[in-house]
């Protein structure tokens, strides 16, 4: 926006809306955590204001020396169960509540004209009929995929686009437990209407600008 040569015309003031604070505490915990696992662990963490979108902290490795790599904003994973509270809110969409009943009895779907897929819960345990906050409680992978069935795949898919949240498999139930690659910006950002009351900011990393020649403010506000 103003080029190499506003250094030599006075300078900018930038203020950014990263916590300093917390951005040491973000990359103190995402070193040690990861390290718990193995030493040759990667990982990322993005601490953003749901009311906001000010992007408080942002960790993409455990050394940005080593592996400059900004993993936060550019990694693409997959999202596995924390893609199920979406899936649950386009089911509240749909007119369903936290109450509505699921059995989650295992049903086999066709996958093409020879293969057939019959998803499964993690420990491979039953628990019957379960209400919709019970079947989040317990990450159930079969409530999940019978959920997103009813709700209907393309139905969700732009539900997600609605939040950010680009999604590539339109036509395949196994989104029901995060099969899809997301970054982890477009993840958290995704989630920011859950704890806002249903608004979806504009993630923001600047808040104003001061440019000392002119002595004139260009601020950011929330979008």
């Amino acid at each position: 926006r103003y080029g190499p040569d506003i250094v030599e015309a006075g300078g900018l003031d930038v203020f950014a809306a990263l916590d300093l604070s917390l951005q040491r505490q973000a990359e103190q915990i995402l070193r040690e955590g990861v390290e718990r696992v193995s030493p040759l662990l990667q990982g990322a963490l993005l601490a953003i204001d749901p009311l906001t979108g000010d992007i408080l902290a942002a960790v993409g490795g455990k050394d940005y020396t080593r592996s400059p790599y900004q993993r936060a904003f550019h990694a693409k994973r997959q999202p596995g169960s924390t893609i199920k509270p979406l899936i649950y809110a386009a089911a509240l969409e749909k007119g369903y509540t936290a109450s509505s009943l699921w059995d989650d009895e295992p049903v086999t779907y066709p996958r093409n004209e020879v293969e057939t897929w019959t998803p499964r819960n993690y420990g491979k345990e039953r628990y019957g009929t379960l209400t919709l906050r019970q079947a989040l409680a317990h990450s159930n992978n079969v409530v999940a995929v019978k959920v997103l069935d009813t709700v209907g795949v393309a139905n969700f898919v732009q539900y997600a686009a609605n939040l950010g949240l680009p999604l590539r498999f339109p036509n395949d139930l196994s989104l029901a437990l995060g099969t899809d690659e997301v970054t982890l910006a477009e993840l958290v950002l995704a989630y920011t209407p859950l704890a806002s009351g249903g608004f979806r900011p504009e993630p923001r990393t600047l808040l104003r600008i001061y440019e000392r020649r002119l002595n004139n403010w260009v601020e950011f506000p929330p979008a």
